[in-house]
């Protein structure tokens, strides 16, 4: 027919990214294009922190979301939440970003306000990854103190 060609990559991995060139040859001449290919994909987290962490009142808990393996492109972004409620740095909470993650730390636990699913979501133009843990918060007893008569 028409000499047309077709080059398909099915079941595309990120080990396809790249660039691709095409030389087209008709009878006037030749010409050569270059397509560059970027497989986009998310990040692994396979280091993930305990599902159930028990601590103290007054302790100071720390969650790292840190991917084990970059995503493409590596661009994220982070967001903490406590049982669907996203976490801001102010009062008790602080939250730092990193090159390689970011880090939630929640210091002068209350068990009130404080226990409950902790979630961080990273996300790139590929979707998005959540990492979970649930905090415990212990209720500190003052210890009793027993004279004897």
């Amino acid at each position: 027919g028409n000499g047309a060609s077709n080059f398909t990559i099915h079941n595309v991995t990120r080990t396809d990214s790249g660039s691709y060139t095409v030389n087209v040859t008709i009878t006037a001449g030749s010409d050569t294009a270059v397509v560059n290919l970027d497989v986009y994909f998310l990040p692994e987290c396979n280091v993930v922190p305990p599902t159930l962490q028990s601590l103290n009142e007054s302790a100071t808990f720390t969650f790292n979301c840190t991917p084990s393996k970059d995503g493409y492109p590596v661009v994220y972004m982070y967001v903490f939440q406590l049982i669907g409620s996203t976490l801001t740095s102010g009062g008790n909470v602080n939250i730092t970003e990193g090159v390689s993650g970011s880090v939630l730390t929640v210091s002068s636990l209350k068990r009130s306000e404080d226990s409950g699913n902790y979630t961080c979501m990273v996300t790139n133009e590929a979707g998005s990854v959540t990492i979970a843990t649930c905090l415990n918060v212990l209720d500190v007893v003052p210890p009793i103190t027993v004279t004897v008569l």
